[in-house]
């Protein structure tokens, strides 16, 4: 299922994503297992492949220049 996480600077893209992952993972008894985001480098970082190898979780990045494609 395709989730929109809206936020008020770019810059608070991670720790939004840390945030809704516990929530979903709580509402759903689920595991957040792919998160496909744009190629424009904002959620690619160390941090952020720190924090998904930590969890288990992975990402899948767009093709570049194309985020029509991410919805």
């Amino acid at each position: 299922m395709p989730w929109s996480i809206p936020l008020k600077s770019k810059s608070n893209a991670f720790p939004a994503l840390q945030g809704w992952e516990k929530v979903r993972e709580l509402e759903t008894g689920t595991k957040v297992g792919i998160y496909h985001v744009g190629h424009d480098g904002k959620l690619k970082s160390h941090q952020m492949e720190a924090w998904l190898s930590s969890t288990g979780s992975r990402h899948k990045f767009g093709a570049p220049n194309t985020s029509q494609h991410m919805g």
